[in-house]
């Protein structure tokens, strides 16, 4: 068996970098901090500890619910009545008086 050092390849694909900073043409931009926070209408909301020092972008998606964004990726929705952030990967429905909750399995 051979030692990783004498099966190792450079690549050949230069490293690029991560983007100093994301644009969100026509959107509200936010900055996430240390803790994964962002304020919005004088409070912190958490979204993720890995969004750390990046920007969101906030946009209107109708009614009470404004669209959270992650350069082209859709993280979830806000909702401004109860501020509060509902994830893109769970499952969401309309109950009650226009809450949202994740669907029980």
């Amino acid at each position: 068996m051979r030692c990783p050092g004498e099966v190792y390849q450079n690549s050949t694909r230069p490293y690029q970098g991560t983007p100093q900073e994301l644009i969100y043409p026509g959107m509200v931009q936010r900055r996430v901090d240390k803790n994964g926070y962002m304020s919005w209408q004088d409070q912190r909301l958490f979204l993720s500890g890995s969004l750390a020092g990046w920007s969101v972008g906030l946009k209107a998606a109708g009614g009470e619910f404004i669209e959270v964004w992650f350069a082209k990726l859709l993280l979830g929705h806000l909702d401004q009545n109860n501020v509060s952030f509902l994830r893109a990967d769970i499952p969401q429905k309309a109950v009650g008086q226009g809450f949202l909750t994740a669907e029980a399995a």
